[in-house]
């Protein structure tokens, strides 16, 4: 079997970059190890903004009274919540399966995939030759090496939609922006939320007046914080558990979320004999035009280091893609980039 493309990881980059190049034309196979939509449709975007959506509708009941409409007993049935959150997934998923990338010319096929040579790869040990590939395997959210994390079974955002009640105390390890969206949202729905940041503010990638205003408006939800006093070990014990943090103070909860950030997948996929570099940081080394180090190798997404939305990934797919199979050198803009936290 050989590809003008291969396509590695079915999220936003691999989708975009696959449906690009097919577009052109060229002869496509996208690989994808669980399910196609990535972290967006399943656990990102869709069932973020899905539990947001209701979470506000909770918070504008509450405080309609100010405007003298009376709201009274409002209550929350968090399994419709999650429901809803599933409806909404449901909705979008069939834009993103391989039913849609096959009737847009994209062959895909499931598995898991890795580089034999600068041109070759296997697919659970089935041979696929290449002329051009894109590696679009993404990232998962990173682990701190806290001592008694692991024993304690912590959620993380690609698991807390598995939730089915909710949490009476939650505790969540970072204070980016995932750590206030769904803080916020699972405060409003009537967890008790706290937060513990390392660092003296949350949202330190935005201006401190912004991180201020959000702190504000989720300590009227309800959140506590604790910045400026990292973790330093879990204590957990069936179905709760006790955060320590580094100025002695404890935090109780009965589930831990940690949100501290995301590390790229690029393990087991045999960069090394495809002449695939990785940086210090372990991310895929890209050139401005999202060259590998393997001339005939792409890289786009997550896995490339560059800002985790995924906006940025459906443009530097279709940019990769381009530049892959019509030979084109567009470059990568990285000098402003839009982005939203929606708290």
């Amino acid at each position: 079997m050989s590809r003008d493309l291969l396509v590695v990881g079915g999220g936003t980059a691999g989708l975009v970059s696959a449906r690009t190049a097919a577009g052109f034309g060229a002869r496509v196979l996208l690989v994808e190890r669980e399910r196609t939509g990535g972290d967006c449709l399943w656990t990102g975007c869709i069932p973020s903004k899905a539990i947001l959506a209701a979470a506000s509708r909770a918070a504008y009941a509450r405080t309609s009274s100010r405007l003298g409409v009376l709201v009274s007993g409002v209550s929350v049935d968090f399994a419709r919540v999650m429901d809803g959150v599933r409806s909404a997934i449901r909705t979008i998923e069939p834009v993103d399966s391989p039913e849609s990338l096959e009737a847009a010319g994209v062959r895909v096929e499931s598995g898991d995939l890795t580089f034999t040579g600068r041109h070759s790869a296997v697919i659970d040990g089935r041979p696929v030759e290449f002329h051009q590939a894109i590696i679009c395997s993404g990232s998962s959210p990173a682990m701190p090496p806290i001592p008694g994390l692991a024993e304690a079974s912590p959620l993380t955002s690609d698991s807390v939609w598995g939730l089915a009640t909710l949490p009476e105390r939650l505790a969540i390890l970072g204070g980016g922006s995932i750590a206030c969206e769904l803080g916020q949202a699972l405060a409003r729905l009537g967890s008790t939320v706290t937060i513990v940041e390392g660092a003296e503010r949350i949202l330190t990638q935005e201006e401190p007046q912004a991180a201020s205003i959000v702190t504000e408006a989720l300590t009227r939800d309800g959140v506590t914080f604790h910045t400026g006093t990292p973790a330093v070990e879990v204590k957990s014990a069936l179905g709760c558990g006790v955060l320590v943090l580094e100025n002695g103070s404890t935090v109780d909860f009965d589930q831990l979320l940690v949100s501290v950030g995301r590390v790229p997948r690029t393990q087991e996929l045999g960069l090394e004999k495809a002449g695939v570099a990785l940086d210090e940081h372990g991310y895929v080394r890209v050139d401005n035009h999202l060259r590998t180090t393997n001339a005939s190798i792409w890289a786009a997404g997550d896995v490339t280091g560059h800002a985790q939305f995924t906006h940025t990934a459906g443009v530097n797919g279709s940019l990769a893609a381009s530049n892959a199979i019509l030979g084109l050198r567009r470059r990568v803009d990285t000098t402003t980039i839009p982005r939203v936290t929606f708290t």
